[in-house]
């Protein structure tokens, strides 16, 4: 495909070539867009493209095809070094999906859903997620950027974090996050010089990885008087043979030396997700973030970090009650629960089936459009 719209045969496409070669193979007739994701990482890229693999895409976006810069011929030569002043020597690894029209934040900033499209979306998202949960993964980084609309219905995407749900031994969440989506049980407090030696001879081998963007996101927030400080519970995978396969669906990747870092790492499970989506709602109606994120939606201030490491009954209620709309408060109160071992709270959800059943989702909208929210807001009172 690449070397057909090769025009100048430069062994590389110019930003026109580049243009035309997506506007003539993937308009076409169908008028089918496409949206062309560049990688780096060839453990994200691979999970990128196992995992959509046997998951239904009306819940999740699909691929259409995927290239390897470095077994693949046609690409390595038709591969742009760069395109809009952005450079692509170091992504190797690409994959080509479906152009959604837009994300779950475009459309909450932009098009203020009324409150029946709010209703609808979150039916749309849990479904998806619960799709994944039956088939054995966990989507790992549930945030609106992650979620785009596309023909009709939301759509998950962005599985860089996915994880399998363990049956025997272990899988980790943490390698790949965003904080400001994350579980209070994600969060560690160090207060021991020894603890951070060890946290920062995990991830600073040398003195150029002091300015890295790894060490900028996973860096610790200390509090005021500096006699403690939080950090996200992450890790780094271990460097992985080239020929290592096993041929499995999905196969994991192992954590580099855990036994190092001065915490245990949390294992995979749909509890992470279900904190995510309740904080995914929170926004949804409130028009606000839990807590206050960066554009990288990782949270900015370290009593942000503390208010989840200590997050309790108490929070909960603090911030749920924000929630203008009873049947939206209550679901989302249950879905902020701390997630303790051994924990069987009779108030909160361990499953995205139950969420489903949830009498927030029992409200009946259909054939209701015109209703405007203080009108519905009646209803749902009402119905409850």
């Amino acid at each position: 495909m690449f070397t057909v719209h090769d025009i100048d045969k430069s062994n590389a496409l110019s930003e026109y070539e580049y243009i035309k070669m997506w506007r003539d193979e993937f308009d076409g007739d169908m008028r089918r867009e496409v949206a062309f994701k560049f990688m780096s990482d060839k453990g994200q890229f691979e999970r990128e493209v196992k995992l959509r693999d046997g998951l239904d895409t009306n819940y999740v976006l699909g691929m259409i095809d995927h290239y390897d810069f470095t077994v693949d011929g046609e690409f390595h030569n038709a591969h742009c070094t760069t395109y809009q002043e952005m450079d692509l020597k170091k992504y190797k690894y690409a994959i080509t999906m479906p152009f959604a029209d837009r994300n779950l934040e475009t459309i909450l900033r932009s098009e203020r859903p009324t409150l029946p499209q709010k209703i609808e979306y979150s039916r749309q998202i849990a479904e998806a997620i619960n799709h994944l949960h039956v088939n054995n993964l966990i989507h790992g980084d549930i945030k609106p950027t992650n979620i785009v609309h596309f023909q009709g219905r939301l759509r998950l995407t962005g599985f860089h974090s996915s994880r399998k749900i363990p049956r025997e031994g272990k899988s980790y969440v943490g390698a790949e996050f965003s904080s400001g989506y994350l579980p209070p049980k994600m969060i560690s407090k160090i207060t021991t010089d020894s603890d951070l030696d060890k946290f920062r001879n995990y991830f600073l081998k040398n003195e150029e990885d002091e300015t890295s963007e790894l060490w900028k996101k996973v860096k610790p927030k200390f509090i005021e008087n500096k006699t403690a400080a939080y950090l996200v519970k992450t890790f780094k995978y271990a460097e992985k043979l080239e020929n290592a396969s096993n041929g499995d669906h999905f196969q994991e990747e192992e954590p580099e030396s855990p036994d190092s870092l001065p915490y245990d790492l949390v294992v995979a499970s749909p509890a992470f997700d279900i904190w995510s989506f309740g904080s995914l709602l929170y926004t949804l109606f409130t028009d606000t973030t839990l807590f206050k994120l960066n554009r990288k939606d990782d949270l900015v201030n370290v009593s942000a970090m503390e208010e989840l490491y200590n997050w309790d009954e108490e929070k909960n209620k603090k911030y749920t009650q924000r929630i203008t709309i009873r049947a939206a408060r209550k679901l989302v109160s249950k879905l902020l629960q701390r997630d303790l071992p051994d924990c069987d709270l009779p108030d909160r959800y361990n499953t995205m089936a139950s969420i489903l059943e949830d009498d927030f989702f029992k409200i009946d909208l259909e054939g209701e459009p015109h209703y405007e929210e203080d009108i519905l807001e009646k209803v749902i009172k009402f119905s409850e």
